[in-house]
């Protein structure tokens, strides 16, 4: 279960007991420590089936996923011990997945694998590290509004335990990295910034590193500081060209300093990526609708109603 406690216990074992019992469900409890690893890695423990699936609280498979996935099991060759579907995550119930990207889902059992981290979690890897990432439909049930009553208490425990860690190993750039992300959410934009700075002064994974900059380059752009904000994307164009993001940011920058010209190419070129395996946040809009909105809006700064007016149409086939 989460760390709701004892309510949340409560619910599952009257839920799912009366309604499916015919199955065998066992809870385990344990005093909450404020490590999410080690409440995986509990469970990891009692665990006695050939796999183990481990959605977060937000997740909900599809009953359409069901078979393809038990077909997936039945056909993993013995070493693949990880299965890391494509999850699309609808938000608020929009008309596209708002995002798609590989998550760590169903565990081969008995390899000793163990989570790391006590927010967030990460998995010690067996060597060598093999996985299976099938197109496999999820959803993600709101996840924005989901875990409104409990977010405080998260980012409490989040932001306290991680600068505890990194107090402690100021080298430690994961959390750098997640300390970063907890205050970015919780608006608190300068500490994200340098948190952010912290992290990037150390070295790390490229990915991640790419997703600094431009994470940093919205923060910019939140502020109203362009020119910073094109700097941070061209450090992240240097790491991974190929990110829509890196493009749109510029084009939202040349916009606001008044070269819609200039912006109209950047979009342009947004519109022509397609979707990498990316995890940053708004990989979703950024390669369908955001691009041609922002074409639209440059070609009508610049009296291009035709273009604007093709843009348009692109938008309402994406949002209608």
């Amino acid at each position: 279960t989460d760390d709701d406690t004892q309510k949340e216990i409560e619910r599952l074992r009257d839920n799912y007991s009366e309604v499916y019992p015919h199955i065998r469900w066992d809870f385990f409890t344990y005093v909450w420590n404020d490590d999410f690893s080690y409440a995986r890695n509990l469970a990891l423990a009692k665990a006695t089936c050939d796999w183990i699936i481990m959605p977060d609280g937000h997740e909900i498979l599809r009953k359409d996923s069901i078979d393809p996935l038990c077909k997936i099991l039945e056909s993993s060759p013995e070493d693949v011990w990880l299965i890391s579907p494509y999850i699309h995550m609808d938000l608020d119930d929009a008309e596209i997945p708002a995002s798609v990207f590989p998550r760590p889902l169903m565990l081969r059992n008995h390899l000793g694998i163990k989570f790391e981290n006590p927010v967030h979690n990460v998995m010690d890897c067996p060597d060598p590290f093999k996985r299976l990432a099938p197109e496999l439909n999820f959803v993600h049930e709101n996840p924005r509004g989901h875990f409104d009553d409990r977010n405080p208490q998260r980012k409490d425990m989040n932001e306290r335990v991680l600068k505890e860690r990194v107090d402690k190993d100021p080298t430690d750039a994961r959390s750098w990295f997640y300390l970063g992300n907890t205050l970015a959410f919780e608006n608190d934009l300068d500490g994200a910034i340098e948190a952010y700075k912290k992290y990037l002064g150390l070295p790390g994974n490229p990915d991640e590193r790419c997703q600094v900059h431009l994470t940093v380059a919205s923060i910019h752009i939140q502020s109203g500081r362009y020119l910073e904000a094109r700097k941070c994307c061209f450090d992240a164009m240097e790491i991974r060209w190929d990110r829509g993001e890196c493009y749109f940011f510029l084009g939202v920058s040349a916009q606001h300093l008044g070269f819609p010209r200039e912006a109209l190419h950047w979009y342009r070129l947004t519109s022509t990526l397609t979707i990498p395996v990316s995890a940053f946040f708004l990989r979703g809009d950024v390669y369908t609708f955001l691009p041609w909105q922002g074409i639209m809006e440059c070609a009508n700064m610049m009296d291009d109603y035709s273009t604007a007016l093709d843009a348009a149409k692109k938008v309402l086939e994406y949002r209608p």
